[in-house]
């Protein structure tokens, strides 16, 4: 039989009690075939991941959980659950969830009984959905409202209650996404008509009710990219990327948008780009706070090598004011590919290479100059996670090998754990166990490991005994 795996679209990442969508902490409870599971009160939290997980041996594809002791089991197979395609969030202990052939809304509490399609007939959509107030909201539809449109679950007993579609009528599809929550209120994008027989699409802020939905600002369209992981509450403010008009009408692309959640509080912090090059996109990818600042990644177009590209990309650092945003330091001639920025709080880390450099240089920085330091390089690949304080990286390439490694951040130190001949994603992490995927072998399949601290190296997971668990390499 052909092995067939699912790689899910990108999901947003959320930190819950003892549940995840494709892998499940054991939380208490029947597991679906009938074994008890282990008590989850002292579970550590993980992580949403973006796999969905695959039984190698007899291809058993679903939902799976892993328990604090290291076992795995299948928790409802395909054939029960359908497709996952999209996690929305955890509420009460319940992780919530878009899954099966019609895209239902599903649930599962880490057990087999209690895993199911919350209620028929409503179709949730892979815009995501987000935990706000104790109360999950979502893109939905149903034959009475057809269009995609804001829905809530306050709980399972009423059922989810259609709450605005932002377009002139419900049949029309307004498709809430990039779920953000600030200073007590939730953010979405969502779709508007913009009278002329076309849509926009806005940022809107509210309190999760039909008469308290406003634009944050009528001039912040998400046309150009407004995005809930490029979005950043700082210092009691809401900093974000969003579009400025296009340059082609005489906006200014991507811009950082400072914003105290009302439309009059909400104005452009930093034009970084200012050149009118189609190609010279501000590419501002994420933001991580770090104390006194924020850090990101930025081009301000100054072409300093002449290559006639306008690309000038490097680490920036911003203390919530305009005066105070600015380039911490230009690492490089030319423009330096910034990538695996993350934050442990008070330091962030991230990954830089030079134009042309095979080189992988991991840096450091608390925002200044003075604290931005070089602390490792290697020639071929690096990436860089954060779990909590604990920082992961993985570096290394074809022929050397990929090396998994625990980054001290006191002593900008690296402790290997394993080594692998392909490369490595990082997966979740579970109490002392780190999960990783890799492919050890030519079929095309990337297996699970997990590192337990105090062991000597990574073992491959299993699901009951000799049947191994992976995703599709492809």
């Amino acid at each position: 039989m052909e092995k067939i795996h699912r790689l899910l679209s990108p999901l947003s990442r959320y930190l819950i009690p003892c549940l995840f969508l494709s892998l499940l902490t054991a939380c208490g409870g029947d597991s679906g075939d009938g074994a008890v599971a282990p008590s989850g009160e002292n579970e550590p939290p993980v992580t949403f991941v973006e796999k969905q997980f695959i039984d190698l041996t007899s291809d058993e594809q679903g939902l799976y959980r892993f328990g604090s002791d290291g076992s795995v089991s299948l928790l409802k197979s395909q054939g029960t659950v359908g497709s996952v395609s999209e996690s929305l969030g955890e509420r009460n202990g319940i992780a919530y969830f878009v899954g099966g052939a019609g895209q239902g809304l599903w649930r599962t509490d880490g057990t087999g009984d209690g895993t199911y399609q919350v209620e028929l007939g409503l179709e949730a959509s892979s815009a995501g959905g987000i935990v706000y107030n104790d109360v999950l909201y979502f893109s939905g539809r149903s034959a009475v409202y057809p269009g995609f449109a804001l829905w809530k679950l306050v709980d399972e007993e009423t059922g989810p209650r259609f709450v605005v579609n932002t377009r002139g009528a419900v049949t029309d599809s307004a498709v809430p996404s990039e779920f953000f929550e600030y200073d007590g209120h939730l953010l979405f994008s969502a779709y508007t008509d913009d009278g002329a027989g076309g849509t926009n699409e806005k940022l809107f802020i509210g309190t999760g009710t039909a008469d308290n939905e406003t634009l944050i600002d009528s001039s912040v369209s998400s046309m150009d990219g407004f995005d809930s992981d490029v979005a950043l509450s700082f210092k009691g403010k809401l900093y974000f990327r969003g579009g400025a008009g296009t340059y082609g009408s005489g906006g200014k692309g991507y811009v950082l948008y400072r914003s105290d959640g009302t439309p009059a509080g909400t104005e452009v912090l930093a034009d970084i780009n200012e050149t009118s090059e189609w190609a010279s996109n501000a590419q501002i990818t994420n933001l991580v706070s770090v104390g006194d600042y924020f850090i990101f990644p930025a081009n301000n177009a100054e072409d300093d090598d002449s290559n006639g590209s306008y690309d000038n990309r490097e680490i920036w650092a911003s203390d919530g004011t305009a005066a105070g945003t600015a380039m911490i330091r230009d690492l490089h001639p030319g423009s330096s590919n910034i990538a695996s920025l993350v934050s442990t709080g008070a330091t962030a880390y991230f990954v830089a290479r030079a134009e042309g450099s095979t080189m992988a240089e991991i840096w450091r920085t608390q925002g200044t100059d003075g604290t931005t330091a070089m602390i490792d390089n290697v020639d071929g690949d690096a990436y860089l996670y954060a779990d909590g304080e604990q920082m992961i990286a993985v570096s290394g390439g074809i022929g050397d090998g990929y090396v998994v490694s625990f980054l001290n951040g006191a002593g900008n130190g690296f402790t290997p754990l394993g080594t692998f001949t392909n490369s490595v994603d990082y997966a979740f992490s579970l109490g002392e166990r780190l999960f990783v995927l890799s492919d050890s072998d030519p079929d095309g399949w990337k297996e699970l490991w997990v590192y337990s601290q105090g062991d000597d190296s990574f073992t491959q997971v299993e699901v009951g005994e000799g049947s191994l668990l992976g995703i599709s390499a492809h």
